[in-house]
């Protein structure tokens, strides 16, 4: 078959891997504006090595916006074969070919939620939800991370929902557990930031403007809507964590990168004049919607009520833990565990009730057994024991109270207990 154009993504020199993230995105995005409207495309992956889903998931959805419009994009996925599967657990070849992508929650060691689409607010809570709940089990998170997660995934997806145009969102979370990052991104191919800004602001005159109004604190189209901080707490919140933030709507892309000087800033970018160093608009090829690229780091405590100008949240953790005294945390075997009879169901366990020690330092732990007649010694050395050793069986017992064990259970623990505490 004859295309209008090839493109082939970061194809790298001889000795650099090849690459797909939120450049080779802008990338994609540039080749395409050169384009004649509705050309046939040939997108060739075939040299990619590793992708990202802050270029993989607005591509997709870049993709399947161009076909909807009349366009012809075919793929070559990549020939590396664990890549090429990646692709097909992660929802991006699914939505390369334009396949429905149904909501699926995390497996149990993934790293990722797969990408998936949504257009309303009965489809985007249980995504939510599951992906919170997903990553609590599986990665330590530090005091604060997990509501900062919360809020921006709320406000950030439903962003779409309330000022796109009626148009889906693409939604995908990705863990970098060795770099202690966790990566959000939300797409939309509705009408951009600066039309929807424009129902209320009319001045506006270009996206660049419109990107920095944006994430002032109450900045919205309509107020009867929404009050206008999603975007900037979401900025807020990446600041004070030393994140990374790219917002990228029209012609405009926002991005805030801690720790680069201007000098080091290599990418056409230049910072306006009322924003602070850190700060980067660009002016760039036009992307017909808005996408919007977190990434907090996870291994530094964060104060979310400071962030957001001294506003505290509500977590899902807190409602679904927390008793109604405030005092106590509760955590329900039997309603949390999969299974009762090896380490790799009790694993996601302990790391839950970890984060939950680091989300709420003030209030004692209830760990409640009640319902579970029996668990294996290695479930219980994985979750209890090692929990206790890695605290130090003092402070365990200070914060944490067993409840709801039967004979049997306190035996295997009473016994695996002493003996990890001897290893």
């Amino acid at each position: 078959m004859s295309y209008d154009s090839e493109i082939v993504l970061r194809r790298g020199a001889k000795n650099d891997k090849p690459i797909i993230g939120f450049a080779e995105f802008q990338e994609f995005v540039e080749r395409v504006d050169r384009l004649p409207d509705k050309s046939k495309v040939l997108l060739d992956l075939s040299t990619v090595r590793f992708a990202h889903p802050s270029g993989m998931a607005p591509i997709v959805a870049y993709v399947r916006h161009l076909h909807e419009n009349g366009w012809q994009v075919d793929m070559v996925l990549p020939d590396d074969e664990f890549l090429s599967e990646y692709f097909t657990k992660a929802g991006w070849t699914d939505g390369l070919q334009g396949i429905q992508i149904p909501h699926r929650a995390g497996r149990p060691n993934d790293t990722f939620i797969p990408l998936t689409t949504y257009k309303s607010h009965e489809e985007l809570n249980p995504i939510i939800n599951d992906a919170l709940r997903h990553f609590s089990r599986l990665f330590s998170f530090q005091k604060g991370v997990l509501d900062a997660l919360e809020w921006v995934l709320n406000e950030v997806a439903d962003n779409v929902l309330n000022h796109a145009g009626g148009v889906q969102g693409w939604l995908q979370l990705s863990q970098q557990p060795k770099k202690h990052l966790v990566e959000v991104v939300v797409v939309d191919c509705g009408r951009g930031i600066l039309s929807s800004l424009r129902e209320g602001h009319a001045h506006l005159k270009s996206d660049a403007e419109a990107l920095e109004m944006a994430v002032k604190k109450g900045v919205t189209r309509d107020l009867n809507i929404g009050q206008g901080n999603g975007l900037a707490g979401s900025l807020r919140i990446a600041m004070a964590a030393e994140g990374f933030v790219n917002l990228y709507s029209g012609k405009g892309l926002l991005r805030y990168l801690p720790n680069i000087s201007r000098q080091n800033f290599n990418h056409s970018g230049f910072p306006h004049r009322s924003m602070a160093q850190n700060f980067f608009l660009e002016a760039v090829p036009f992307f017909h919607g808005t996408v919007v690229s977190l990434t907090l780091p996870t291994s530094r405590e964060l104060d979310v009520a400071h962030a957001l100008w001294g506003r505290s949240t509500t977590s899902m953790f807190e409602n679904d833990y927390v008793s109604e005294s405030g005092q106590e945390i509760n955590y329900r075997v039997a309603e949390e565990a999969t299974g009762f009879g090896n380490r790799a169901s009790a694993r996601p366990l302990r790391v839950a009730v970890e984060n939950l020690l680091n989300q709420f330092p003030n209030q004692r732990l209830i760990i409640d057994f009640s319902g579970v007649n029996m668990i294996s010694a290695s479930f219980a050395d994985e979750f209890v024991a090692r929990l206790a050793k890695s605290m130090g069986v003092a402070s365990f017992f200070q914060r944490v109270n067993l409840k709801g064990m039967n004979e049997f259970l306190t035996r295997t623990l009473d016994a695996v207990m002493e003996q990890r505490l001897k290893s």
